[in-house]
């Protein structure tokens, strides 16, 4: 059984993430491989692998996306071998909170990422997870 893994990389002096799937070569070993000689020129850069799971809208969620949930935002990390969502902010729950991404993935909606989206870990916290309720 074999599984697809993808990876995007966030350039920060170019300011652009650049996906795994955009580099087309015969095998997936050259796709990571070509992948990873891009990546590794950039020391100040950032590695995000895929989760595995696809949002209800078809979008792919990486390390580092930020998702909306009717009760908190979400920060998804990869820690001790799983993908977990992490509350960035949240009414209910305090920071310090983490379930495995599978169990908010079917009710998130997608804001962005850490990287491209800074802002959205600080700015307008209450007012944005009402705005973007599912």
């Amino acid at each position: 059984m074999s599984r697809v893994i993808r990876f995007r990389y966030w350039d920060p002096v170019v300011k652009h993430m650049f996906l795994s799937t955009e580099f087309s070569w015969p095998t997936q070993d050259q796709v990571l491989a070509r992948f990873f000689d891009k990546a590794s020129l950039y020391a100040e850069g950032s590695v995000m692998q895929w989760s595995g799971l696809t949002l209800p809208n078809g979008q792919d969620i990486y390390e580092g996306d930020i998702l909306n949930t009717k009760v908190a935002r979400w920060e998804v990390v990869f820690e001790q071998g799983i993908f977990l969502a992490r509350v960035v902010w949240s009414g209910v729950f305090g920071t310090d909170y983490v379930v495995p991404l599978r169990e908010i993935v079917d009710n998130a909606i997608p804001l962005g990422n850490r990287y491209e989206h800074p802002h959205l870990l600080v700015d307008n916290i209450p007012q944005a997870l009402k705005d973007s309720s599912p």
